[in-house]
């Protein structure tokens, strides 16, 4: 049987469905995996080194709907809403950045604290006044906004990896002329 015998071509299945491996949870439709690491704490430097080591880097919040995302899925954990996280973020001569795999790129959005109890802070960061150099997103009582800390302080991270996609066959269904209906798949 050759192709032009075939009336009909008709598939099912998706040609592929995206995935993040154990441990990491996928932010539906826009590729991303992130991993709470909450079972171990480290600097800013180490966390994205481990980060690193599985596949990612430490979380970038580059949107508002990144922020909002997260801010989110913290809300509905209630097991992620205490503590402090070290996120992507950095400080290198007085301007901020999202640490990259290639290069970094400066912070054009942001979610600073208000937070009266560091008032060193006020919505803006220390600026290159300070060691205060890295960011950690807070925890519920403070709204999840950021805080620049000091990037030797040890806590619980979050890292960002790209979803992987994986394949899987698509099922073909093939109707000749004779209506015998084949299935293939590719």
């Amino acid at each position: 049987m050759t192709i032009s015998q075939y009336v009909s071509v008709h598939s099912s299945g998706l040609s592929g469905a995206s995935g993040c491996g154990g441990g990491w949870i996928e932010e539906r439709g826009s590729g991303k995996c992130y991993k709470f690491v909450t079972t171990r704490k480290a600097s800013w430097a180490a966390a994205q080194g481990l980060c690193a080591d599985m596949g990612g880097g430490l979380a970038p919040l580059q949107s508002k709907s990144d922020i909002v995302w997260m801010k989110g899925f913290r809300i509905h954990h209630p097991e992620l809403r205490p503590g402090s996280f070290w996120i992507g973020g950095y400080q290198v001569d007085g301007k901020w950045l999202w640490k990259g795999d290639l290069t970094d790129t400066p912070m054009l959005v942001t979610d600073w604290s208000t937070n009266p109890y560091n008032p060193d802070n006020a919505g803006v960061p220390e600026g290159d006044k300070s060691s205060q150099d890295c960011v950690r997103l807070y925890d519920a009582a403070l709204h999840f906004t950021w805080d620049d800390l000091y990037c030797t302080s040890e806590m619980n991270f979050i890292c960002e990896k790209n979803a992987t996609l994986k394949y899987r066959p698509i099922l073909c269904l093939l109707t000749t002329e004779d209506n015998t209906i084949m299935a293939i798949q590719i």
